[in-house]
């Protein structure tokens, strides 16, 4: 869409491409990169974009020379690296990460889905270039838009995990040496820009990736991860929050916490106090960091005017580009006379980052005003399903469907609504009888008949239907889902239609099992969110993963040199692991995340002792299974 308005946008087109590479249409794709690197060929992206297309068309040799031109430039270019080893058969694609990456509740297709939330690194600069560089993308621009919502596809524990090479493109992506240009900051101050210090994420070894770390000086002045508390009593995040009160990290993540729930006035206080003890330990990194939360909120609130005035303060410690696109912001701002259309570019900073409560609130009054404006239809449902909240959305899908009585997509939003996520089998019947009216080409409206069909037990009648429609499907999520009932049809039959409501039914939704918060859990911990992540491994009973998550937080603490309070993270996450061992759940995954742990702190002889156990557990899965394998055969190097 966005390049059929601007057909010379190199960033438009370098995504578009970087999609049909996921779709494995090489051809297309090397086609759309070739545009951008003939008008921009220092595009480190670009190039790792075309080598991937290369080697996904056999063309190895002139992959290896798009590979070798990145690493003249970049010597220590992890993905040219990886990909060269690819190419030279030394290359393993099996990574141990035990953060395994849930897929979207809503358009897992979409960019904005896709985007981090802000500060996501202990690089704060990093996280505020890529959130304004995704801004003139999630603002939406004064053109028509037919807002497609896709048919979500079931959570699948099974997921495979890359997501170390996620993160790296995503900073790569918006963070490359040729577009910097510090020249104008100090040198005190541009020597915080170039550290290199990343936030450490609690995860099991990648083969090779210790040995390299060991040769390097600084990674082995890091502190270890310190003997866990053993005096914790309770285990809830406000007990958590009061021990943590003077710490730095716990601040800033309680900030972040506040701010993916809508709570931008404690969220406030809580960057203040942040920024207070980053300036009473006289830490330049974490000042800045704090300013970036703090620029977020005054535009979340839409005082532009304070959120200038800060700007101007910023400047000497932002590189040209990252301030830039900052001042962009401001002069968008600065040309608008309605506050709704100041709330519409607050939300579209908001979708940007990942702050969907923000968003919701942002533009629910803008399209109370105009419910007939299908980009804020569009946004404001995406953001109400991407913060489960099921019930503002019934209530945006309905006004916009009952306006537009003669727009096919909207039934079909509705019909889908009460199939996935407010399981009303007749509605969605309705609905979808509506939109297949009015686009009877369109195979997606009768999919959804059967496929309600089928929910309801009409399990034959519901394949056969599905199999007749499938050659005439061309949403490919919705068809990946269609494949997958047809396999397991049988398998329904006998275990009843509920397991299928289930399966189709979003995380927190009226028919979701429990279980699929810890999916949603999943997806928060990916990008570092640990209390977000906390609060939906609470609601899907999962202890062990919480333990998990107070572990990844030592891990965070440890790297700042927050010795006393990491050791008390440890000591939470310990506890609520030990807690799920008793109650004989979990006990291979707690085995892997206490091995993890002690492999960590450097206790060899006790991560040892873990793995063992975990191998004899009856509750034992293949992924699991892998992790603690590849982590003993790590510890025996």
């Amino acid at each position: 869409q966005a390049l059929k308005y601007k057909p010379d946008d190199l960033r438009s087109r370098l995504k578009y491409a970087q999609s049909l590479y996921s779709l494995n249409k090489f051809d297309e794709s090397s086609e759309h990169i070739e545009k951008v690197l003939q008008n921009s060929p220092n595009n480190i992206m670009a190039r790792i974009c075309m080598a991937e297309n290369l080697i996904g068309l056999g063309k190895n040799d002139k992959a290896k020379e798009q590979i070798e031109w990145i690493l003249k430039v970049q010597p220590n270019h992890q993905k040219a690296k990886s990909l060269l080893a690819k190419i030279d058969n030394n290359y393993s694609e099996e990574t141990v990460n035990i953060a395994v990456p849930a897929e979207k509740a809503v358009d897992s297709e979409s960019e904005t889905a896709k985007v981090s939330e802000i500060a996501e690194t202990v690089d704060a600069v990093k996280a505020a270039e890529e959130v304004v560089a995704k801004v003139e993308k999630t603002i939406p621009e004064s053109f028509e838009s037919k807002n497609e919502l896709k048919l979500v596809e079931p959570i699948n524990a099974e997921h495979s995990d890359n997501t170390s090479e996620q993160n790296e493109n995503r900073v790569e992506q918006n963070y490359s040496p040729v577009e910097q240009d510090n020249s104008s900051i100090k040198k005190e101050e541009q020597s915080i820009l170039n550290s290199s210090e990343e936030k450490m994420v609690f995860k099991p070894y990648i083969a090779g990736e210790n040995k390299k770390a060991k040769q390097n000086t600084e990674e082995e002045l890091k502190p270890h991860m310190p003997s866990a508390r053993t005096d914790i009593e309770k285990t809830d995040l406000e007990s958590f929050f009061k021990l943590g009160k003077d710490s730095f990290i716990v601040n800033l993540e309680k900030a972040r916490y506040e701010i993916e729930n809508g709570d931008l006035k404690s969220a406030e206080k809580t960057v203040e106090l942040s920024d207070k003890i980053a300036r009473n330990g006289k830490n330049n990194r974490n000042i800045i960091e704090t300013q970036i939360f703090k620029s977020l909120i005054y535009i979340y609130q839409c005082e532009y005017q304070k959120f200038g005035k800060h700007l101007m303060t910023l400047k000497p410690v932002l590189s040209t580009e990252t301030y830039q696109s900052f001042l962009d912001i401001y002069s968008k701002a600065s040309e608008l006379k309605d506050d709704d259309e100041k709330r519409r570019l607050a939300a579209g900073v908001a979708v940007g980052a990942g702050h969907f409560k923000v968003a919701s609130s942002l533009l629910k009054p803008v399209f109370e005003k105009a419910p007939d404006d299908t980009i804020i239809y569009g946004m404001l449902s995406d953001a109400q399903l991407s913060s489960f909240d099921y019930d503002g959305a019934e209530e945006t899908f309905k006004k916009y469907a009952e306006l537009h009585t003669d727009n096919a997509e909207a039934q079909f939003n509705l019909a889908r609504f009460y199939l996935t996520a407010n399981y009303q089998p007749e509605l969605s019947k309705k609905y979808a009888k509506l939109a297949s009216e009015l686009a009877p080409e369109d195979a997606r409206c009768k999919i959804i008949i059967a496929l309600t069909d089928y929910s309801e037990g009409k399990i034959n009648e519901g394949i056969e239907k599905i199999k007749e429609l499938l050659p005439n499907l061309k949403d490919s999520s919705m068809k990946a889902i269609c494949e997958r009932l047809i396999s397991d049809g049988e398998k329904a039959a006998k275990d009843s239609s509920k397991n299928f409501i289930t399966m189709l039914a979003l995380p927190g939704s009226k028919r979701s099992d429990s279980s699929s918060f810890r999916f949603a859990g999943e997806d928060d911990l990916r990008v570092g969110s640990y209390f977000s992540a906390l609060d939906k491994f609470s609601k899907a009973d999962e202890l062990v993963e919480m333990g998990r998550v107070y572990l990844g937080l030592a891990s965070t603490l440890t790297s700042a040199n927050e010795i006393e309070m990491a050791s008390i993270a440890a000591g939470y996450g310990l506890k609520l692991i030990n807690q799920d061992m008793s109650r004989g759940k979990h006990i291979s995954r707690a085995c892997l995340y206490k091995a993890l742990y002690d492999y960590e702190r450097g206790d060899k002889d006790s991560a040892i002792a873990s793995i063992d156990v975990g191998l004899n557990c009856k509750d034992l899965d293949f992924s699991t299974y892998n992790k603690l394998v590849s982590l003993y055969d790590n510890l025996k190097i």
